[in-house]
């Protein structure tokens, strides 16, 4: 390490079949005012043409760039916990981690660096991060989005569940996202992380795969004392955080990391039971998937659960023509002008009855929450009964299984 007048900063982009943006992405950290040192690309067993852009790359790189190439896809957060590791033997200040699909500003890394200079607390900074905008083919249009992504993220301890801040909202429409200010956690797609901190609390947990790595990162950190800020005035965009889902492998990693983060890390609201929270709402999701005729789905949320309980660390070992997005079945017709229903929309969860339709009229009343499930009312009352009789009896076979949480 250097001294604080002129910090080492070394890069490592982790990568899956990113050959299309990629480039971009290279050429952005290639061009920034603050000089790297060396950036690391770590190649998780991609089967597009992405090694060959990293090596056209590295040709006629100014910034020595080395390659890692995986034999089998370690997840983002095994890919950065490989990279990681590789990058702290030269003892690097900071590393800048980066997504093969995110794309940072010219003085983003100046930026970011400065300020971490500034505050010898902070573990981790984050940049404020955009939707990229994918139709387009210049850096100008591809950058030109305003919709944010995420500007750092908290935690929801009652839900068990994480909050992207300003998750897109038009940067227009918000008055307060300039400065610094703490989070819970920054996405590791884009986030300038302390060395000193690194060699303290170690890499990403890379047994996470996807999913509550780098929030667990994060959390361990801060139990050591540091903190974790977002510069907003630093700036990024991201493909990754507006594509649409084709396999359920992110929904089994979503849930069973939630229960593997909850269960670690109970000490930090003990108040709060964030763990029992956790499987009831994913035992819940379990019930209302089959309610929707979205069995596979339901099967995969249920796996997640119980592995996550016994605190599996192994890869998810199914086949990809297994884990197909199963369309949400229909309970009601499609919602039509003047077809006499009352519709309630926007709600968490289709079986989370707000209060303010007692007096409506139950058959004519229908509830629609966020992942596009509808139902009337009155399906909707007698399914949290049948719920409220499920739930137990269902929780108590889970907690039977040799539990890394009890």
């Amino acid at each position: 390490m250097t001294s604080s007048k002129n910090p080492v900063v070394d890069a490592v982009i982790c990568n899956f079949n990113q050959g299309r943006w990629l480039p971009i992405s290279l050429e952005r950290l290639l061009h920034q005012s603050f000089r790297l040192r060396c950036i690391h690309v770590v190649d998780n067993a991609s089967t597009d043409d992405s090694l060959q852009v990293v090596r056209n790359a590295t040709s006629r790189s100014p910034v020595e760039m080395k390659i890692h190439r995986m034999e089998v896809n370690l997840g983002g957060a095994g890919g950065f916990a490989f990279g990681t590791e590789a990058a702290m033997k030269d003892n690097p200040d900071f590393l800048m981690l980066l997504d093969g699909d995110a794309f940072l500003h010219e003085h983003t890394v100046e930026k970011l660096v400065r300020c971490a200079l500034e505050r010898k607390e902070v573990a981790a900074l984050g940049p404020k991060i955009y939707l990229a905008r994918t139709s387009g083919k210049t850096w100008g249009e591809i950058s030109s989005g305003r919709v944010i992504q995420e500007i750092g993220g908290m935690l929801d301890w009652e839900r068990a569940d994480f909050l992207l801040q300003h998750n897109k909202r038009d940067e227009n429409t918000i008055a307060e996202l300039k400065g610094i200010f703490p989070v819970d956690y920054v996405a590791a797609c884009a986030c300038l992380v302390r060395g000193e901190a690194i060699a303290r609390c170690g890499t990403m947990d890379p047994s996470y795969f996807l999913y509550w790595d780098d929030i667990n990162w994060c959390t361990r950190m801060r139990a050591a004392g540091y903190r974790i800020e977002v510069f907003a005035d630093a700036l990024a965009w991201h493909v990754g955080g507006g594509r649409v889902r084709i396999s359920l492998k992110p929904t089994y990693y979503y849930w069973r990391n939630k229960i593997r983060f909850f269960g670690a890390h109970r000490e930090w609201k003990p108040e709060v039971p964030a763990l029992d929270n956790a499987l009831f709402y994913g035992l819940r999701a379990v019930f209302t998937c089959r309610l929707f005729g979205q069995d596979t789905t339901a099967d995969i949320i249920e796996k997640s659960l119980e592995d996550g309980w016994i605190d599996c660390r192994e890869p998810l070992d199914i086949r990809e023509d297994a884990l197909k997005i199963q369309p949400v079945g229909r309970r009601v017709e499609p919602k039509r002008n003047n077809d006499g229903l009352r519709w309630i929309e926007g709600l968490e969860h289709v079986l989370e009855i707000p209060e303010n339709v007692a007096d409506l009229d139950p058959e004519r009343t229908v509830l629609s929450d966020r992942y596009g499930k509808e139902m009337r009312l009155s399906d909707a009352r007698q399914a949290v009964e049948q719920f409220n009789h499920w739930y137990p009896e269902r929780l108590a076979l889970l907690r039977r299984l040799p539990g890394a949480w009890i």
